[in-house]
């Protein structure tokens, strides 16, 4: 059996909370097992989640099924979270948008003095993203502070001078993290969980470190065929 990422699938259907209708997207959900193990959906109509349920397996091998508490990784999702953490500190007047990055981190290479916090956020300041087979390295990787990820690009050269164009990268918002710890004195996994989701009432979010299995989390797999 090939591997795929299991994916949290969020269906943000307006519907209200009959059986006919959550029927409909509970046959819609598991017509997706085609084409993925395990999924979860969540409806939410203002404050109130109305239905959640998981279809598939979190781990296919042990049977284990997706429940509506089953932990999914996030991936570049997380940028989002990054980005309310920045926001924060910037309504605290903690950070500035049009300051320079050095301003935070002063040990970054020369070519950074002209890189701004605003650049980094939106993907504008010319710092490189992955290289092919990058990330599946990185990612059996355990790094308990963002500041020490640094060290596997920061020496690289930009790929175009700041606030050229866009170029997405998962590196600036390595950068970017690290700013907040620098600001915080706190590592970003601590900031974000005591200072973004803990007001928000969010208690099951956590780094994704090699070898540190949590009891409710679902297994990674990269590429999936149902038909074996």
């Amino acid at each position: 059996m090939k591997k795929v990422t299991i994916l949290l699938v969020l269906f943000c259907f307006w519907i209200c909370a009959n059986g006919q209708q959550i029927e409909e997207a509970r046959n819609m959900a598991t017509k997706l097992l085609a084409h993925y193990p395990g999924l979860s959906v969540a409806v939410g109509i203002k404050d109130s989640i109305i239905w959640s349920e998981g279809f598939g397996y979190a781990d296919v091998t042990h049977k284990v099924c997706v429940t509506e508490n089953t932990t999914f990784r996030m991936y570049s999702l997380s940028k989002s979270i990054t980005g309310i953490a920045l926001a924060k500190l910037i309504s605290a007047g903690k950070l500035e948008l049009n300051r320079k990055a050095v301003d935070y981190l002063p040990n970054l290479p020369e070519h950074y003095k002209k890189v701004t916090v605003a650049q980094l956020i939106g993907h504008s300041a010319g710092v490189r993203h992955y290289k092919k087979g990058e990330w599946m390295r990185f990612s059996k990787g355990k790094c308990l502070l963002a500041s020490d990820a640094l060290e596997a690009f920061i020496n690289d050269p930009l790929v175009q001078n700041p606030g050229t164009s866009f170029q997405y990268s998962t590196f600036g918002y390595i950068i970017l993290s690290a700013i907040i710890e620098s600001i915080t004195k706190s590592s970003f996994d601590d900031y974000i969980r005591q200072q973004v989701c803990k007001p928000m009432g969010i208690s099951n979010i956590f780094l994704d470190q090699p070898n540190d299995n949590k009891s409710q989390q679902s297994i990674y797999y990269d590429s999936w065929d149902n038909s074996k």
